[in-house]
């Protein structure tokens, strides 16, 4: 089964159907590609970090509906052991050649990046072929470990 991992704002505009007024063009584009991924069978997996990020921005009183939702339609994918794992391989890389300096002066904070590289690891011990994501940091982060997509327009 082809399997590809979700970031954060994939799920605000798949999802939630909220976006800032610049990008509500993506709601659109953000369903067509969730509904491209059913149709071909090809499974999403929400990283236990993304949905973290996802959930905190739903009130209380709908967490719960949310996360249903969620697990019927996503794996649900944990930042586990193996991926501690991943994470210190490629943290340890990323830092080797200057890569997180480099970002921190372009205004990534440390945390950001701590975030991204989970995602990335996360994705990675999984076995997804791709990380669909409008995440600058993360797209530069993943670079020689895993592909990151942007939404496409042209489904």
């Amino acid at each position: 089964m082809a399997l590809v991992c979700l970031d954060t704002h994939i799920l605000i505009w798949g999802v939630q159907k909220t976006s800032r007024q610049p990008q509500s063009e993506m709601i659109l584009k953000t369903t067509k590609l969730l509904k491209y991924l059913d149709d071909h069978q090809i499974k999403a997996i929400i990283p236990t970090v993304v949905l973290s990020e996802f959930l905190m921005a739903i009130p209380a009183p709908h967490l719960e509906t949310y996360l249903t939702q969620m697990t019927k339609k996503f794996l649900i994918a944990p930042y586990d052991a193996m991926a501690a794992v991943e994470f210190a391989k490629i943290w340890q890389a990323k830092q080797a050649a200057h890569t997180i300096q480099s970002l921190k002066n372009e205004e990534f904070s440390k945390s950001h990046l701590k975030v991204d590289t989970m995602i990335i690891a996360t994705a990675l011990t999984q076995n997804a072929s791709c990380i669909y994501s409008h995440d600058p940091g993360l797209k530069k982060f993943a670079s020689g470990y895993i592909e990151v997509r942007e939404v496409p327009s042209n489904l």
